[in-house]
């Protein structure tokens, strides 16, 4: 700093050694010397002292006499007094390069920093050589520029803030906040099934109505109801006579299943119960009605973001398979499944699904088995929900999936207890993959549109109606068209 003091004072020494203005009996130039001696001794008050006295003097040169008391002030440590100093300086003459210099480096050091950037270019302008102000100048740009970022961004908050005040609370969004916090979320629907025959068999070629058999009525009828009474803990259960889709034969006639399912961040666990039930003829060749049971217990893992879902359910038969002990009859089954969510905005859910059912159907006596199975791989798109579209809907909602349905079967297996033959997933069977079809098991696809719409009627409570549409492999015999009605509430 005294360094850099002599070299400015040696400059204006010379500056004012010329003939200059006087007034009265004061002489301006031993006043502005006096000041400098003054100044590099550290007398820096005296020095302002004859520098006050020598600018009422004269204003030829003042802008020397006022650079020399900016830099006093400076050595006296008060700085932020000299900025308005240098600028009165370089009003008198805005290219005195060592006042700009210095005014430069003081905005920069007090952190005005788009003033630093302006007095430096000024500088480079009239001094491209200039080496005192590149000290400082290329931290200036950078200081300046995350400065002007960090107020833009908190230009932004600001404004977001004064909207996000200004804006009143949107109905919908109270509403589905309190769908969120729902305690009680229950649907029961029902499915009018329709066929058309395009070959010849049982039923007569053209459109027919099925039936179903249920443990309770002849069509297919689910109930479901989920339970959430904290944001711990979470209860599904799902009873009723299922649709197995078009090839499927009557199966089973009621099925249950009870979950429930602890929320651990976001992530979830599960346990669950399963339960299927067998009424029919048509599994044994003795042609005899029959009533099996099989219950199995299960797993459920989950994982869910803001915008994000996943869950797998697991219900194997692997941990209860029929061996050589048993006896009589037997029916087991497997149950696997993937769901998956994407939450692409209020508006707009995609969603996708992985499906596995295996049905066993065991005669100990002259060991043998036959297998059906049912396979799906889903994806889908819902829009909705379109509230206030007509007065006196609550709201509308329209879905779309396309489901590619894979139908697996084995019949009068001889060797049900291997693992990979009578009990292995797909209908494997090992003998006849050496025989040369290694999918043996499979038996044709069935390729399935559904759309669906749900309408909020009332507080609590909507409908919703499905139609499904179903073409299976030309080499079997008919196609579907079903219609399912549902009704559903939430508390």
């Amino acid at each position: 700093m005294a360094k850099k003091f002599k070299y400015t004072s040696v400059l204006f020494l010379a500056i004012i050694a010329a003939p200059l203005y006087s007034q009265g009996k004061i002489n301006p130039q031993k006043t502005s010397l006096r000041g400098i001696e003054l100044g590099q001794q550290k007398k820096y008050d005296e020095a302002l002292t004859e520098f006050d006295k020598s600018l009422e003097s004269y204003n030829t040169d003042s802008a020397k006499v006022y650079h020399n008391k900016a830099w006093v002030l400076e050595l006296k440590g008060s700085e932020k007094e000299a900025i308005p100093v240098y600028e009165e300086a370089l009003k008198r003459n805005p290219v005195q390069v060592p006042s700009l210099e210095r005014l430069g480096y003081l905005y920069f050091k007090t952190g005005s920093y788009e003033e630093a950037v302006k007095t430096g270019e000024h500088v480079i302008e009239l001094d491209p050589k200039n080496e005192e102000v590149i000290k400082w100048l290329p931290e200036a740009y950078k200081l300046n520029l995350r400065k002007q970022q960090e107020m833009l961004q908190a230009k932004k908050e600001e404004e977001k803030k004064e909207k996000e005040e200004k804006s009143p609370p949107v109905k919908e969004n109270k509403e589905e906040k309190k769908k969120n916090s729902r305690i009680v979320y229950a649907t029961l629907d029902f499915m009018i099934r329709t066929a058309y025959y395009f070959r010849d068999a049982e039923e007569d070629k053209g459109y027919v109505y099925k039936t179903t058999p249920g443990l309770y009525a002849n069509v297919p009828e689910m109930l479901y109801v989920n339970v959430t009474p904290n944001n711990l803990l979470e209860f599904d259960l799902e009873v009723g006579n299922p649709y197995l889709g078009a090839l499927s034969p009557n199966l089973v006639i009621h099925t249950e299943k009870l979950e429930v399912i602890a929320h651990l961040g976001k992530y979830s666990l599960g346990l669950g119960g399963l339960g299927n039930h067998y009424r029919s003829s048509f599994a044994y060749p003795d042609g005899k009605n029959r009533t099996l049971h099989d219950y199995k217990a299960g797993l459920i893992f989950g994982y869910k973001e803001e915008d994000v879902g996943l869950t797998f359910r697991f219900y194997p038969r692997a941990l209860l398979g029929d061996g050589k002990g048993s006896s009589g009859k037997t029916f087991d089954t497997n149950y696997m499944q993937l769901d998956y969510k994407y939450y692409i905005d209020k508006l707009l859910t995609f969603y996708s699904w992985m499906s596995a059912k295996d049905y066993y159907y065991f005669d100990h006596e002259i060991d043998r088995s036959n297998y059906w199975g049912v396979y799906e791989l889903g994806l889908g798109v819902e829009l909705g929900k379109y509230r206030n579209l007509i007065k006196w809907l609550q709201y509308l909602s329209i879905s779309v999936d396309f489901t590619e349905r894979f139908y697996m079967m084995d019949i009068d297996n001889d060797k049900p207890y291997k693992f990979v033959n009578g009990q292995g997933l797909f209908g494997a069977n090992a003998d006849k993959w050496f025989e040369g079809d290694p999918f043996s098991g499979y038996r044709a696809p069935g390729h399935v549109i559904t759309i669906r719409v749900e309408e909020g009627v009332i507080k609590n409570l909507f409908f919703y109606q499905a139609l499904n549409i179903e073409m299976v492999d030309r080499r079997e015999d008919h196609n579907e068209f079903n219609l399912q009605i549902g009704v559903g509430g939430e508390y």
